[in-house]
């Protein structure tokens, strides 16, 4: 395997960043430094999120996209990102930005300014977007809205398991934001950034397989690489459900031919 910088992952919304201890301990097994900061105001364990809900309120992408910023800056290098869902949509954040040297986004959200939105997106977001109010509180799913969320392509009773096990509260006031981080989306045609993989779930209900489409159909003109990976019987839980090793080891394969390019 080619030599790679270090690897940070950062993850979606609901999920704590403790998800992605299995990936960092198969990169590292391979000698890839890897790690996963939590978000800005995330507690050290699920339980401590679930009992501190309140402090996310309020928090928005760009409150996000600025710690993860100051994150990269302190590597001696641009470090490879990779990012599930919101956490996709960082790392495209950061690659475009010269602060990462690669990027991976697996099943990236969509700002809500970019129309027309998947409708499965505007499912994922209901909790927080029936009521307007939700702005200013903290968003938790149950069950059953995880399950049509994450879990709709595994067993009823996997989700449910992973439920319990991995949900956070999540900021309301996040997903009625239309811009990231205050400006316009990244630049997808700049050919000096890093490479950029793209990953997609061909059942997930989060962003189904149109937002990677998208983003695909614009960073593909660009000079520097740009590749798309689909797992189509995968639903969004593909990061974190009993198969998360078969993505894993895809991008963990992609990450060692191409993190050492940025």
């Amino acid at each position: 395997m080619a030599a790679s910088a270090p690897v940070i992952f950062v993850h979606g919304l609901w999920l704590h960043s403790s998800t992605w201890k299995p990936w960092i301990d198969l990169f590292v097994a391979e000698g890839i430094p890897a790690s996963a900061p939590g978000w800005p105001r995330e507690h050290s364990s699920v339980f401590k999120c679930r009992q501190r809900g309140e402090d996310v309120v309020g928090m928005g992408i760009a409150e996000v996209a600025t710690h993860y910023a100051r994150i990269a800056a302190e590597f001696d290098s641009p470090p490879v990102v990779v990012g599930h869902s919101h956490g996709g949509l960082v790392a495209e954040y950061l690659l475009a930005r010269g602060l990462a040297s690669a990027a991976v986004a697996i099943d990236p959200a969509r700002l809500s300014e970019e129309l027309p939105q998947p409708i499965s997106q505007l499912i994922a977001e209901y909790p927080a977007m029936a009521n307007p109010a939700n702005r200013g509180r903290e968003v938790n799913l149950n069950n059953r809205q995880f399950r049509s969320v994450f879990g709709n392509a595994i067993s009823e009773d996997e989700s449910d398991s992973l439920y319990e096990r991995w949900t956070i509260p999540a900021s309301g006031a996040l997903m009625f934001e239309t811009e990231f981080a205050g400006s316009e989306p990244p630049a997808a045609d700049d050919p000096a950034r890093g490479p950029l993989l793209l990953v997609s779930s061909g059942r997930g209900q989060t962003t189904d397989d149109t937002a990677p489409t998208s983003s695909f159909e614009s960073y593909r003109h660009a000079d520097a690489v740009t590749e798309r990976r689909t797992f189509a019987d995968r639903g969004h839980s593909l990061v974190i459900d009993n198969d998360w090793s078969d993505v894993a080891k895809s991008v963990l394969e992609w990450v060692g031919a191409h993190g050492g390019r940025g």
